[in-house]
């Protein structure tokens, strides 16, 4: 468990190939919590990339996660104000990201506009 935080230089290159955005997007760091999350602009288009932190006690499977982004869609069908996660180039809504020796799982989000940002 290395939980190293990750820079915007390997971010950008990512979300381009994961997500399609373009090679100028923008990455800056939020904050750490439960997880690390990434302000993301891309023109226009803002959103949160969230970084999973590895060896968490609470979440144990993948499959936690799937569920945790799975809610966020279904409360997002039903008209709820919520940050729903945005599928990748293949439709995921998960996905793995590699850096030095650990690999994190991510999940990108539509951007909710709040105090602070």
């Amino acid at each position: 468990m290395v939980n190293t935080r990750v820079g915007a230089e390997v971010l950008v290159p990512f979300l381009t190939k994961q997500y399609g955005l373009s090679p100028s997007a923008c990455c800056s760091f939020i904050r750490r919590g439960g997880n690390d999350h990434n302000l993301v602009e891309d023109g226009d288009r803002r959103y949160v990339l969230r970084l999973y932190l590895n060896g968490k006690y609470y979440i144990g499977t993948v499959a936690e996660l799937h569920f945790e982004l799975d809610l966020l869609d279904f409360l997002k069908a039903r008209s709820l104000p919520v940050a729903a996660p945005i599928p990748d180039i293949s439709g995921q809504t998960l996905c793995q990201f590699e850096s030095g020796d650990e690999t994190r799982h991510t999940a990108l989000l539509e951007f909710a506009e709040g105090e602070g940002i």
